[in-house]
Formats: structure tokens, sequence, C-alpha cells
């Protein structure tokens, strides 16, 4: 299962994590997976040409992991990184039994 966590701070996004293989299929044939990186790595593409002044700072492991953080957010970040939550949601309905999306921060801790 790979696992997405959102993490929020001052009720904006301020960084986020994905973490494991979907198990949907073979590495390399897995379309679900796939689904989830081109979704995260977009975002963080766009955090870097469309708002390079909030010094977000990503780091990719060696199994599958990309980590994002984001420590100055700015509007066009929560754009972008409610974008990407739109995309994952959207891929989570369809297939909730490997895709997981967590929300860690205080404001969400408190609903």
């Amino acid at each position: 299962m790979t696992t997405v966590t959102i993490r929020h701070q001052g009720g904006k996004i301020v960084g986020f994590s994905a973490k494991g293989h979907t198990g949907y299929a073979e590495e390399g044939e897995d379309i679900v997976c796939a689904a989830v990186s081109a979704i995260t790595q977009t975002a963080m593409m766009g955090l870097k040409r469309f708002a390079p002044d909030t010094r977000a700072r990503w780091r990719e492991g060696d199994a599958p992991l990309l980590e994002v953080e984001v420590p100055h957010p700015t509007r066009e970040t929560e754009v972008i990184l409610t974008t990407m939550v739109i995309g994952l949601e959207d891929i989570l309905s369809g297939v909730p039994q490997y895709v997981r999306i967590l929300h860690t921060g205080s404001e969400v801790e408190s609903k």
C-alpha cells in the first residue's frame, strides 16, 4: 500500500510524503503506483516552477519515498498542493485497498 501523508499547519498544507508500493501489480507494471507518483511528482515540479520563493525542499529515497516540505506556504503552494490532494482522493475512491491518505496537523486533529 502507498501512504501519502499530508501535513497541515495554520490552515495551510506545509508538506507531504509518499511512501511504499501500492501492490496493485508487479513493479514496473503498477498503474496505480504510477498514477500516485505522477501526481505527487507533478506537484513537486509545480512548486519548483511556480513557487520557488517558498523554499520547498524534497527528498527522494531508495525505497519508494518522496518527501516535500514547504516552510513558507503561499497561495500558489496551497493551490498546487490542494490540487494534488484532489487527484489523490480521486485515485483513492477507485482503489481504496491500495492507497491511503493521512492528514496531520493541529487543525486536522481538532476536527
